[in-house]
């Protein structure tokens, strides 16, 4: 009878265990579902070290650390994705954090030994992807790691590795894209006479008027990276129109008007999203709300919305800079012509956006001369 009961408990204690274990994979499997549908960093940092802590059941002092190669001579950075406990940190650089020198040592040792480390105090994981995107995830045992289970730790962040490595591949293709981005429109601006890195401050403020218009965080984020290109289509127009000063006659004009069409025409031609989007804003960003601009003589609500934005932030950041004809304006003169243009070049809402938001708006042209 005493055997059987014994056996029973055994049983019963064995059937807990799996039903736990399963209960852990099965929420290890939801975790890493969930965090494939992030894209940033450190929302993905955070995202799966808040995970990995409910999975486990803690309640710990922990970091996920990331490292960088930041050029071919192999120089790196180690960057801080998320931490949590004691170690909350306004640094994302390990090495200039205030987290203690001894834990920094043995974080860097794991990078460089590339294996995991344990003892009574802690746990450290090594681990890197084929293409040998590596990390380090530290936890800091509160009381004992009794029932630490290193194996699930281990399944988990591989499977974060992996995720990792992915998102590390698509951060580095769109920064390249962005980055030509910028030097086709500073080569652009630099063939125009353009001073002062005008498509940068351009894009950013129409980044900004996109979410003060309440547009979706990505939908700005594409109108900024498609703003450099609004006027590509200059590159076949003549230096010696384009750098004119004094007023453009007949011929001279209409040479100037088909940079529109001619922009929008080579970036349809990418199948690309932002092409696609930087070919609206080319087209139709000299469309004025009254039906008085080029090349289509589009009016009001039928311009796009990219391309009215496009629009304001482009005449908002040529009468701010200084040009070889003309001094910058101040911001009432700025302030005074949106008023007598609103409804007549410019949307009038956006305006109103515009003028609501001015001093925020000033703040990138203020970073950028400083820089």
């Amino acid at each position: 009878m005493i055997t059987t009961v014994y056996a029973a408990i055994r049983a019963y204690r064995d059937i807990m265990i799996i039903k736990r274990s399963l209960d852990a994979f099965k929420q290890l499997i939801k975790s890493t579902h969930d965090l494939l549908k992030i894209n940033q960093f450190k929302s993905f940092g955070s995202a799966a070290l808040n995970n990995l802590l409910t999975l486990m059941d803690l309640d710990s002092s922990a970091l996920y650390i990331a490292r960088n190669q930041i050029d071919y001579d192999q120089k790196s950075t180690n960057y801080i994705l998320a931490c949590t406990g004691k170690y909350v940190s306004e640094s994302d650089d390990l090495d200039r954090s205030e987290i203690s020198d001894d834990i920094k040592q043995l974080i860097r040792e794991a990078f460089d030994n590339k294996a995991h480390y344990t003892d009574d105090h802690c746990f450290i994981g090594y681990y890197e992807t084929a293409s040998n995107v590596s990390s380090v995830l530290y936890i800091e045992f509160e009381d004992d790691n009794e029932h630490f289970r290193s194996s699930l730790v281990e399944l988990f962040a591989t499977n974060i590795a992996l995720i990792l490595e992915n998102l590390t591949k698509q951060h580095e293709i769109e920064r390249t894209q962005k980055e030509l981005l910028y030097i086709v429109g500073d080569a652009i601006e630099a063939r125009c006479k353009e001073t002062g890195q005008h498509v940068h401050r351009v894009a950013l403020v129409c980044e900004l008027l996109a979410l003060k218009l309440g547009l979706a965080d990505d939908h700005a984020r594409a109108i900024r990276l498609a703003a450099p290109l609004h006027d590509i289509g200059k590159i076949i127009v003549p230096e010696s129109v384009i750098q004119k000063t004094g007023k453009l006659n007949d011929a001279e004009w209409l040479l100037m008007k088909q940079h529109a069409e001619i922009g929008s025409e080579l970036l349809s031609k990418s199948q690309a999203s932002i092409s696609k989007l930087g070919a609206k804003m080319a087209l139709s960003h000299h469309e004025n709300w009254d039906g008085s601009g080029y090349p289509e003589g589009l009016k009001g609500l039928a311009i796009p919305l990219e391309a009215r934005i496009m629009a304001l932030a482009d005449v908002y950041d040529s009468l701010r800079s200084a040009r070889s004809y003309k001094a910058a304006w101040d911001d009432e003169q700025i302030k005074a012509f949106f008023i007598q243009q609103k409804g007549i070049k410019f949307d009038p809402d956006l305006v109103d956006v515009f003028l609501e938001h001015y001093e925020e708006l000033s703040e990138i042209k203020a970073d950028w001369a400083a820089q």
